[in-house]
């Protein structure tokens, strides 16, 4: 056993002691006690998930609203006609005529090292401004230094780098992710933040919010704010779906860090959920709950996958009884869920799920120690504060059901973990600890909500110092990383 300093095996000691007497009682009575304190006080308590650094995230999570004090939300709308982006909004270090985002030809690696093999697949660029070529004295000359460039280029696994191809007179200019201040310079407007982040991560998609009868109705879009040393560009790829927004902090020099790609799920996600296509709703609550009852929906699956997992592997039969109930609260909370959509204005829509192949005992212990142990759990426990701070009432009710099953849920995901983990090798259960304080670092990167004022307080959604404040002393309580 690794050598642990005194007063830290007392801790670590004491805290394992806490966590077994919480685990071995009631988890609902603690979500009671650690939600009432934050509803009572609107500044919560300020210690927040950057308070303590642990190996696992030794600088802190990135993501600090109150010190980086961000400006406003600011939505990417790109032109109507051609879908070309604001790019006078840009301060290019060389004026371009034509500026795109490619990604290399890709051609397997068993074809590469085959003689005749298939020609590479080519995908069409996304272009951002203007035609290429467009400013050349010699157009064939140019068209033709870009086929160079793309030939010159192949990716044998995806996904596939992506890089700028720019023409500026006669010049073709080419820069990767690591070059593109040769192009940009310092980052220092939100169309330029929105290159940087559309090429480190790809899903950068125009805002497609348009009037409707004096209404606007939403849809997916990216959006991107100013912070402290750079922007934060948050993209909805779809409504639903394990990928449902995703965030990436764009800093000046051009590097970029993605601090979340999920966004708030009460359930279980399943392995083998499917984008859907964009989510569309008359208002924010309505996108919301369009959202949440496609992930309730989803979480059916994740728990019938579940039970099957249990029952192959010879879990005791309260195992598998307790993923089959669940399954069936989750269908409940779907209905929920889908009835506020519909109040609010959302669009609903089925998950898609493609089954998995059937999962060995690492495989289900992960799963269940990311999305049971550590979100599920903190999903509770933001649930519990909801059912006292919705100013909503039909939310408050809501939420006062999902919070009641999800915490059954989060006792069976804990009661999992003590039957199975035992039975893994020592490497195994090492690699389910990593998992676990990987996804609580990443919980604390994703409590900035994008939901309004005034949207967060009908549904009773805490701000990111509560959020914070309630992980942090859920991790104490419970050893979420441990």
């Amino acid at each position: 056993m690794k050598h642990v300093p005194g007063s830290l095996a007392r801790v670590t000691t004491a805290r394992s002691e806490v966590r077994k007497a919480v685990l071995s009682s009631d988890f609902r009575a603690l979500f009671q006690t650690l939600t009432r304190s934050a509803v009572a006080s609107s500044l919560g308590l300020a210690a927040g998930c950057g308070a303590t650094t642990t190996p696992l995230d030794p600088e802190g999570p990135r993501l600090d609203a109150a010190a980086r004090l961000p400006g406003p939300w600011v939505r990417h709308v790109c032109s109507e006609e051609d879908w070309q982006w604001p790019f006078e909004k840009t301060n290019l270090v060389t004026p371009v005529d034509y500026f795109a985002v490619y990604e290399p030809s890709f051609r397997p690696e068993q074809d590469i090292a085959a003689d005749g093999g298939a020609p590479p697949e080519r995908l069409p660029p996304q272009v951002l401004h203007g035609s290429a070529c467009a400013g050349a004295s010699q157009p064939a000359v140019c068209s033709s230094a870009i086929e160079r460039e793309l030939a010159a280029t192949e990716c044998a696994a995806k996904p596939c780098a992506k890089f700028v191809l720019a023409t500026a007179g006669d010049s073709v200019l080419r820069a990767e992710h690591s070059a593109l201040s040769v192009l940009l310079g310092a980052v220092d407007t939100e169309t330029e933040a929105l290159i940087v982040a559309l090429v480190e991560r790809g899903g950068v998609s125009c805002w497609l919010g348009k009037q409707v009868g004096g209404t606007v109705v939403f849809s997916s879009g990216s959006q991107v704010r100013a912070v402290e040393g750079g922007y934060e560009v948050q993209t909805s790829l779809d409504c639903y779906g394990k990928l449902s927004s995703g965030t990436t902090l764009v800093h000046a020099d051009g590097s970029a860090e993605v601090l979340s790609t999920t966004a708030y799920c009460y359930g279980r996600r399943p392995d083998g959920l499917l984008a859907q296509v964009p989510c569309k709703a008359r208002s924010e609550l309505g996108a919301h709950f369009a959202s949440a009852m496609h992930l309730e929906a989803a979480s059916v699956f994740a728990f019938e996958q579940l039970a099957d997992d249990l029952a192959r592997l010879g879990a005791p039969n309260e195992l598998v009884r307790g993923a089959l109930r669940s399954a069936l609260e989750e269908v409940g909370h779907t209905q929920t869920m889908g009835a506020l959509a519909v109040r609010f204005g959302g669009e609903l829509a089925a998950p898609r799920v493609v089954p998995p192949p059937a999962r060995d005992a690492l495989a289900v212990a992960l799963e269940n120690a990311v999305e049971g142990c550590v979100r599920e759990t903190y999903g509770a426990l933001v649930a519990c504060y909801q059912a006292q701070a919705a100013l909503d009432a039909q939310v408050r009710a809501a939420m006062l059901q999902v919070f009641e099953d999800e915490t059954r849920h989060a006792e069976l995901a804990w009661s999992i973990a003590r039957w199975l983990e035992p039975r893994l090798s020592e490497p195994e259960r090492r690699a389910v600890q990593v998992a676990r304080g990987a996804a609580y670092v990443q919980l604390c990167r994703e409590l900035e909500s994008s939901l309004s004022a005034d949207a967060r307080q009908q549904l009773g959604v805490p701000d990111a110092s509560i959020g914070a404040t309630l992980l942090t002393q859920l991790d104490a309580a419970v050893g979420l990383r441990v």
